[in-house]
């Protein structure tokens, strides 16, 4: 299902005060200001590295099209589910909010 709040020209970046957690299964994000924790999973990582720097939904559906097996649908899907949980729980904000 499409978020109808998405866009893909719409910018997205992780928030400010965000620790990473890491060991060798896991990869972990927490939200400092509102305690939030988040398992990236092996798909999120990627996410979550290209969203260091802002980008749209288009642009990290491309990038993961080229280091996974998945169609453009399937991956275009998986990643509006996974901004929306990221908006949700405030670890990634707009760009137009992170200025």
């Amino acid at each position: 299902m499409i978020n109808s709040q998405l866009t893909n020209q719409q910018m997205y970046i992780q928030s400010k005060d965000n620790v990473i957690h890491s060991n060798e299964q896991k990869q972990m994000v927490v939200n400092m200001d509102n305690g939030t924790c988040y398992d990236l999973g092996e798909i999120g990582q990627v996410i979550w590295e290209v969203l260091s720097m802002a980008a749209t939904i288009d642009q990290i559906v491309t990038i993961l099209t080229t280091e996974f097996e998945v169609t453009n649908e399937e991956c275009r899907s998986i990643v509006e589910q996974f901004i929306t949980e990221l908006l949700a729980t405030g670890l990634i904000e707009t760009d137009q909010e992170s200025r």
